[in-house]
């Protein structure tokens, strides 16, 4: 210390006051990016769908692209058994689902399922997947 410098109590304990706060925002910041870190991951990281998504109804969470395409044209061929009554002119048929000419874009729908979370910034990202 400098001569004729007299350190007081209160320098002391201000001190590690202030070590104590700096130390708890440390950890503080650390704990919120490892949490961030863990959603990212969570909901949009890899190269799987994150979880919880669904297409129409189908969770194709922690599938491929491929794997949620596969399941999204599998679900929708059960619908072919399906019938509709179609009426016209005191006329009527009943017709299967598959009879009609019906195009699913299940990859366009997966991938669409796989970018959600993966696009834009940290917050943006946790946001978007919060919102599904």
């Amino acid at each position: 210390m400098a001569e004729g410098y007299v350190e007081k109590k209160g320098d002391f304990f201000s001190k590690k006051v202030l070590i104590v706060i700096a130390t708890i925002l440390v950890a503080i910041i650390a704990a919120t990016s490892a949490y961030c870190s863990y959603v990212v991951s969570a909901y949009g990281g890899g190269d799987k769908i994150g979880r919880g998504i669904k297409i129409d109804g189908i969770n194709v969470g922690n599938m491929s692209v491929q794997e949620a395409a596969d399941a999204v044209l599998a679900e929708k061929a059960k619908l072919g058994k399906n019938t509709v009554d179609l009426s016209l002119g005191g006329e009527s048929t009943i017709a299967k689902f598959d009879e009609f000419d019906i195009t699913y874009k299940a990859m366009d729908a997966a991938q669409n399922a796989f970018d959600c979370g993966k696009r834009g910034g940290i917050f943006g990202r946790i946001n978007k997947c919060f919102k599904i």
